[in-house]
């Protein structure tokens, strides 16, 4: 069976296949038996990804960058101009200002990174959530089962960056900050391969969940999600009781690939219909930091 990853991308209106770095690393860590041994005990313990993660702020892990770019076809007009002093300086790049503006209708969510995300109207579609093949339950996502009554039975995001992404996450709309906090845990790839291959995999990484509230009065729980060789997760905006407008920056990932889920209370917001479309077909959309995601639904 082919282990390729398939994805529709929203601005071509057509479906790619991923170009996945460290291909062969992912397959060996989580296809090979004696790879799934040494990941399961030692690869994703947080001192090895730490470790890797510190390398990759050396300045001579800067000498990969421009092949880097060019084997992944990395479109370097599109961020501001710089020198980079180690790979992790270029892996936080930024964009350049105005290049992904967030909607002006407060009523729409943006894009809160640039990644494939899959999409569900409702997380009680069945029992457990399916996230790419690994079963979790809303508790063991949010940690807390009063949080996961908040959020029964709304609609969820789930947005997978690969590590040719832009590696920064924003706020969606505008919002104010309720509370923050890290719930601990392993350091697992976010790959399709490793998404398949470890049951539950989403809840036994480390997050950091971040509650926050729009100005009618709605929820949304944000949640960055650390993998494999993920050295740190830097939140750079994100003070309990400030609010942040739509676009704003919330933080970013250092070295590795990484997912950030987004979670809405029941009846507050639709995810797009052509991300719905694409998920129940078993395909992730890509799409750009910003773009239309989602629209409010309450009638208040």
């Amino acid at each position: 069976m082919s282990s390729e990853i398939q994805y529709w991308d929203r601005k071509s209106q057509s479906y790619q296949i991923e170009k996945v770095y460290g291909d062969g690393a992912i397959k060996f860590a989580y296809e090979n038996p004696f790879g799934r041994f040494l990941t399961a005990h030692l690869f994703s313990k947080h001192w090895i990804s730490k470790l890797y993660g510190n390398t990759q702020s050396t300045k001579s892990a800067a000498k990969k960058i421009p092949q880097f770019i060019k084997k992944f076809e990395i479109n370097m007009s599109e961020y501001e101009e710089k020198s980079y002093d180690s790979f992790n300086d270029f892996f936080i790049r930024k964009f350049r200002p105005g290049l992904r503006p967030f909607p002006k209708n407060p009523q729409e969510l943006g894009a809160f990174s640039e990644a494939r995300y899959l999409a569900y109207k409702s997380i009680n579609d069945s029992r457990s959530l399916y996230i790419k093949g690994s079963e979790t339950n809303l508790t063991e996502l949010l940690g807390s089962e009063s949080l996961a009554r908040e959020f029964e039975g709304g609609a969820l995001w789930i947005a997978r960056l690969c590590p040719v992404d832009y590696h920064r996450f924003h706020y969606p709309a505008l919002t104010r900050v309720v509370s923050t906090q890290r719930l601990p845990g392993l350091l697992h790839s976010v790959n399709p391969i490793a998404m398949k291959s470890v049951p539950n995999l989403i809840q036994k990484n480390e997050r950091h969940l971040t509650i926050l509230e729009t100005p009618k009065g709605s929820k949304l729980a944000y949640l960055e999600v650390g993998a494999l060789m993920v050295g740190k997760i830097i939140q750079s905006n994100c003070i309990p009781g400030q609010a942040y407008g739509a676009g704003r920056e919330k933080g970013y990932f250092l070295f590795g690939a990484s997912t950030v889920v987004l979670l809405a209370q029941k009846g507050t917001f639709r995810p797009s219909p052509d991300l719905i479309d694409q998920t129940q077909k078993g395909f992730e959309t890509r799409v750009l930091l910003g773009e239309n995601i989602g629209t409010n639904v309450t009638t208040a």
